[in-house]
C-alpha cells in the first residue's frame, strides 16, 4: 500500500475551493493549463481511486465532495 492510499478527506469540500486552492499546488506551467472540465476529469480519477462521495449541492450551482 502507498502511503498516498491512506490519505483521507477530513472534512466536506466544495469543488469551487478545491479549484481556486489548486494554482497554488502546481507548478506554474500546469498553473496556467488548468480548467475546469480537467480538474472535473481529475476529480473523478480521485473520486474512484479514493472512494470519494461527489454530490450537488442544494440548488446544483456546486459538488461537495466528501469521504466515502
Amino acid at each position: 500500500m502507498e502511503n498516498n492510499e491512506k490519505l483521507q478527506v477530513g472534512r466536506a469540500v466544495t469543488f469551487s475551493d478545491m479549484y481556486a486552492a489548486l494554482p497554488s499546488r502546481l507548478p506554474s506551467k500546469l498553473a496556467e493549463n488548468l480548467s475546469a472540465p480537467l480538474a472535473i476529469v481529475a476529480l473523478l480519477h480521485l473520486a474512484n481511486e479514493k472512494t470519494l462521495d461527489i454530490v450537488g449541492n442544494e440548488n446544483l450551482s456546486d459538488l461537495i465532495i466528501t469521504q466515502g
